[in-house]
């Protein structure tokens, strides 16, 4: 009976520990994105940030207008006395700096916090695939079965808590395409960023039959992660970065992933032969008379590259562009 009643004792110690143990490891990941900063703080940062956007960027306005942006900026203002975590700082910078549409503009958590997030953190352990704006699992070897589709994590509805994701993937204009693609790439960390994360993810989902069901699945840490990223069942990243196929009698599909011709890229002289093979080709088949070009996986390049995709597919003159300046010579807020 004595017996009996210790082994009770430990396996209940045993349980306690494990259950701090747990709480530790959930609230010690996101220590930096939990800290707290000043109004003046964060204030003057978001002066800061006007000034160099205001100062530096040549496109500023093209999507929003100076009203529009400067009204941003005064809503994100934090009332004398108050304090904000990073986490919620983020979010709001990261919010307004989505609203320039430019692919090469976003604002990031500190290196330090996303350094901690890798190494600490318990991530949503299921690779998706943002297919219009709907989520689905991509890989064949996880919790889910491949293919259904993810309705809601923890009772948030993807729907709801999508566009609070979108603004840390930005792009140019308001192409969205390219913006899932790189949501489906960084959407676990993502998610680690815009919410504290529990150890246990419960997701309702949509099996192909239409049944919808909930399953409570596990977190994984950052390199488990990482080696489920790699092995997706869709989209992983071709071999060739140009591509032409006829998918049907009268449909071609041509696919260019890259307008750079360096860090990798194939040199200009493949590009300008791929384009000028491919619409040969198209040419001596008038029966293709619909081409689906595809360009999510594309992260811009030079502009003659983009300039001369358009000569072919435009059958009027254009305007190009010929030469180009800076705003500044020197950065500014070093």
């Amino acid at each position: 009976m004595m017996f009996n009643r210790m082994e009770k004792r430990i396996s209940a110690g045993l349980s306690m520990w494990m259950l701090l143990w747990m709480l530790t490891v959930v609230v010690g990941q996101d220590t930096q994105l939990r800290q707290d900063y000043s109004s003046q703080e964060i204030n003057e940062d978001l002066d800061r940030m006007y000034a160099i956007l205001s100062s530096m960027h040549p496109g500023l306005h093209l999507y929003t207008t100076p009203k529009d942006l400067r009204r941003s900026f005064e809503q994100a203002r934090v009332p004398v006395g108050e304090s904000r975590s990073l986490r919620s700082v983020y979010m709001s910078f990261a919010s307004i700096v989505d609203q320039v549409r430019c692919g090469h503009t976003y604002a990031t958590v500190p290196t330090s916090a996303q350094t901690e997030l890798t190494r600490d953190a318990v991530f949503f352990p299921l690779p998706l695939k943002f297919i219009e704006g709907r989520a689905y699992v991509n890989h064949r070897q996880v919790e889910l079965p491949c293919g259904v589709e993810v309705l809601s994590v923890n009772g948030l509805a993807m729907q709801k808590f999508m566009p609070q994701l979108m603004p840390f993937v930005t792009a140019d204009g308001f192409v969205s395409s390219y913006r899932y693609e790189l949501l489906s790439d960084s959407f676990s960390m993502s998610l680690a960023i815009a919410f504290p994360q529990q150890g246990q993810f419960q997701i309702e989902y949509r099996k192909a039959n239409g049944e919808v069901a909930l399953q409570a699945v596990q977190g994984v840490v950052g390199e488990e992660l990482k080696r489920r990223m790699r092995f997706v069942a869709y989209g992983k990243p071709p071999l060739l970065p140009y591509r032409i196929d006829r998918v049907s009698d009268d449909t071609a599909f041509m696919a260019i992933d890259t307008f750079d011709n360096d860090y990798g890229a194939p040199p200009f002289r493949v590009y300008k032969s791929f384009l000028t093979k491919s619409f040969k080709l198209l040419e001596k088949n008038p029966e293709i008379n619909n081409l689906i070009l595809d360009l999510r996986l594309n992260e811009g390049g030079f502009t003659r590259n983009e300039m001369m995709l358009y000569s072919f597919l435009s059958d009027r003159p254009f305007r190009e562009m010929q030469s180009g300046g800076a705003t500044r010579n020197s950065i500014a807020f070093k």
